[in-house]
């Protein structure tokens, strides 16, 4: 399989986006020819005649193969009856993410491939030896970098049988450039003009009120931001807990403030 693309790691809808070439290869005794170069198949019309694996991907939401400007597929049948079926497919790809450590994850996706009639009795599938999962090097995500593609296993039992399956893995790195310049950066900002409030003087009950205010409201919309980008999941992420202390710190210099300003009108001060 090689990989022509591949993008938008959606943390709302779970998915991802792929485009790919995907090639299968078999032997049947029952195409050995006697022409000395292999045979080339362009029309689907004959490709239906003959038996191909059944092959589909089970957590793809969305697939569809490519018909500009021409159907983008090919067989070859090699004299001894093996042969290659090459086609481009498009598709999008569920995956689970975990969310927790966001946005410093990194994810691992799978794509499961199996055939839909044939159990593994019948049919077993497996990676070819020598580079299984290839990509384009020049693939650039806005959001992810691709860390590594492995191949694997993934055969289980199912209501009907035991059916043979492999996976493609992908593993990606959450870029950080964007997160830091968009939420990390103007939140420490925020939080230390906060933090002028201590050089002003305690009796500016006004100026010292509006600042802490101000600052913790701005926090509040920058919080939200980052929420709206994100599906509501039932546990903690990183930014919460950025974000938390953030306000808490906020927070801390209302508390200050207070005090002070009591212990002052007490005359403690």
């Amino acid at each position: 399989m090689y990989i022509e693309g591949m993008s938008s790691f959606r943390t709302q809808t779970m998915d991802f986006q792929l485009d790919v070439y995907f090639q299968q290869f078999w032997k049947d005794p029952r195409l050995a020819h006697n022409e000395s170069r292999r045979i080339l198949i362009r029309d689907r019309t004959i490709l239906s005649k003959v038996w191909h694996p059944d092959i589909y991907f089970a957590n793809a939401r969305i697939a569809e193969f490519h018909q500009v400007t021409q159907p983008n597929f090919l067989v070859w049948i090699e004299p001894d009856g093996s042969i290659l079926y090459d086609t481009r497919i498009s598709m999008v790809v569920m995956c689970m993410m975990n969310l927790a450590k966001w946005p410093l994850d990194e994810q691992r996706c799978y794509l499961r491939i199996l055939s839909y009639a044939y159990d593994i009795e019948l049919l077993r599938i497996a990676w070819q030896e020598n580079e299984p999962i290839t990509r384009n090097m020049k693939i650039a995500m806005s959001d992810m970098r691709i860390v590594d593609l492995k191949p694997g296993l993934c055969d289980g039992n199912y209501s009907t049988g035991i059916w043979s399956c492999v996976t493609a893995e992908f593993y990606v790195k959450r870029e950080m450039t964007h997160h830091v310049m968009q939420s990390y950066v103007p939140t420490t900002l925020i939080v230390m003009i906060s933090w002028f409030s201590f050089w002003l003087d305690v009796e500016a009950v006004p100026a010292r009120v509006s600042l802490a205010i101000t600052t913790l409201l701005t926090l509040s919309t920058q919080a939200n931001a980052a929420r709206m980008a994100l599906p509501e999941v039932s546990y903690m992420k990183a930014i919460d807990v950025w974000m938390g202390t953030c306000m808490m710190f906020v927070f801390g210099v209302m508390i200050e403030f207070t005090i002070v300003n009591y212990a002052q009108r007490q005359g403690i001060l």
